[in-house]
């Protein structure tokens, strides 16, 4: 009731604010009901078409290059000795 009364005050307040006048008017709508009930979750719908799943990846059925990935990762990663000696020199 009192968003209705102080509707237009509202109004003018909002147009001064941002410079124009973009808004008109406020409706204020009467209380209903909190949420519309819902009748069904989306996820049991039987529409939708069963997921085929593929077979489960583990290690062993992984592919070369996933094998091959540590190997290269620890190749590239600096020794820590080496690390250490070069922070050393630098000081």
């Amino acid at each position: 009731m009192r968003a209705r009364r102080l509707g237009r005050q509202m109004v003018a307040r909002i147009n001064a604010k941002t410079g124009a006048e973009t808004v008109r008017a406020i409706r204020v709508l009467p209380p209903g009901p909190g949420r519309a009930p819902q009748t069904e979750a989306p996820w049991e719908r039987e529409s939708a078409p069963p997921v085929e799943t593929g077979e489960v990846r583990t290690r062993e059925t992984a592919s070369a290059g996933y094998r091959e990935a540590p190997s290269l990762r620890s190749a590239a990663r600096p020794n820590r000795d080496q690390a250490a000696t070069t922070d050393r020199r630098s000081h």
